[in-house]
């Protein structure tokens, strides 16, 4: 006589920890990877933020800056954007800000420097004020481009790279005298 027994074979439960044993794998797997783009993207994360605000600030910077020669009219007491040349590319971006000159639009600027450059030192973007100095504003730099085409538009790209990665960023402007060319700033006296 038979008796009935309950149970499992010792078969059916080493191909049930085998099964476990892939999915375990597999699960790991994909949550390793996940893992690993996190990181990423955490590190690029403050690395990205500070190129934009470079990019963003020399723009800017550039969009109040007095016209390139080869946009008449060009007033007397302005100073053009001095590098690169027009029609020309480099690694530095030098411009007088004219509306640090203009009480009334700069009347709570931090920095009031009137001749302001940007260029490369080591890996560090470094922006240089006739009154305010030199201030590392991008750091993991390893390529700074200025182009400055006969038109006036004046375009910059700034690639940075770390452990993450690398990416590069760019931005473009016109000058504001070249758009403005009768602006006469309210501090200068002609």
């Amino acid at each position: 006589m038979r008796t009935s027994q309950h149970g499992f074979t010792l078969i059916e439960i080493i191909t049930v920890i085998v099964i476990i044993g892939i999915m375990g794998g597999l699960a790991f797997g994909f949550l390793s990877s996940a893992s690993n783009t996190y990181r990423l993207a955490a590190g690029q994360e403050g690395m990205q933020s500070e190129a934009w605000v470079a990019v963003e600030r020399m723009v800017r910077e550039v969009q109040s800056a007095a016209p390139p020669q080869a946009v008449p009219p060009t007033p007397p007491h302005l100073t053009p954007v001095t590098l690169p040349v027009p029609g020309g590319s480099g690694g530095t971006l030098a411009f007088d800000d004219i509306q640090k000159n203009d009480p009334i639009i700069c009347a709570k600027c931090e920095d009031r420097s009137t001749t302001i450059s940007y260029s490369l030192s080591g890996n560090r973007l470094l922006r240089t004020g006739n009154i305010s100095g030199a201030h590392v504003i991008a750091s993991g730099v390893t390529a700074f481009t200025v182009r400055h085409d006969l038109n006036g538009v004046v375009s910059v790209q700034l690639t940075l790279a770390d452990s993450y990665g690398a990416f590069t960023l760019s931005g473009a402007a016109i000058p504001f005298m070249t758009v403005n060319p009768n602006y006469t700033p309210r501090g200068i006296i002609q």
